[in-house]
């Protein structure tokens, strides 16, 4: 799930086939997407950096990018398995989905086109985070590696392992350093040199006591992050001043 650039706005999925949008305010549901095949995973949803588009997947082969003043749908790109994440680039000119074919295609998000093919050789890629700039993707996945890519060719730049299926990735916003969390309960801070990762050990945090993801948020206009946690067929925000408890998925 993902909070809009501007935090008025949550976007959700979930295996009952639905995407939606609420008002972060309310709670209202201001529009639904319905996936056009079974979803078995959960998938995932991206905002454009303007708010306007949002790209959405509970968890088939199917990624909706629709039009977030109304929830009509734009385009329709398929992946050959089922999906596990989407993101669109911070330009919002390409978008990436990965799950599991083992592999992350980069679109052109106006035309469709696919641009490029990343191959990880994993039986899952779970999860996808562009750097600030847009010219490196991270990827990880059921293999554990953490992975950089040139988005323009398509070549892998550097691949380390976090130990253990990696489920989430995230750049800081000043690109120098990367975040991977896995089943082994562990958060990973890697330091990012150009556009590779640096020779030193990352740093670990620990204290989770299960296995953790990334589940973007966004900075209110306010200055505030509102943290997100997922739960069974409801999603739950914070602030430090009021919570929400939103239930519609089934």
């Amino acid at each position: 799930m993902a909070f809009s650039p501007d935090g008025t706005q949550l976007a959700s999925t979930s295996s009952d086939g639905t995407s939606r949008v609420w008002d972060a305010a309310t709670g209202q549901s201001r529009f639904v997407l319905m996936s056009p095949g079974p979803s078995p995973g959960l998938g995932g949803v991206s905002w454009s950096l303007d708010g306007g588009r949002l790209a959405a997947t509970p968890g088939g082969t199917t990624i909706t990018v629709a039009e977030t003043d109304t929830g009509r749908p734009q385009l329709s790109l398929e992946y050959p398995a089922f999906l596990q994440s989407v993101r669109f680039s911070p330009d919002a000119t390409r978008l990436a989905g990965g799950g599991a074919a083992g592999m992350t295609l980069v679109w052109d998000a106006a035309s469709g086109t696919t641009l490029v093919t990343l191959d990880s050789r994993t039986t899952l890629v779970n999860g996808l985070a562009f750097s600030p700039d847009g010219r490196v993707l991270a990827t990880t996945g059921n293999d554990g590696l953490v992975r950089l890519w040139d988005v323009a060719s398509g070549r892998q730049l550097v691949a380390r392992s976090h130990g253990g299926s990696s489920f989430g990735v995230a750049f800081s916003p000043d690109s120098r350093r990367l975040a991977s969390s896995s089943v082994d309960r562990a958060v990973k801070l890697w330091a990012v040199a150009g556009h590779s990762l640096g020779d030193e050990e990352p740093l670990t945090l620990t204290g989770h006591t299960a296995a953790g993801t990334a589940w973007p948020g966004a900075r209110t206009a306010a200055g505030w992050q509102r943290p997100v946690a997922m739960g069974q067929a409801a999603c739950t925000p914070w602030s430090s001043r009021t919570s929400w408890h939103w239930r519609a998925h089934v």
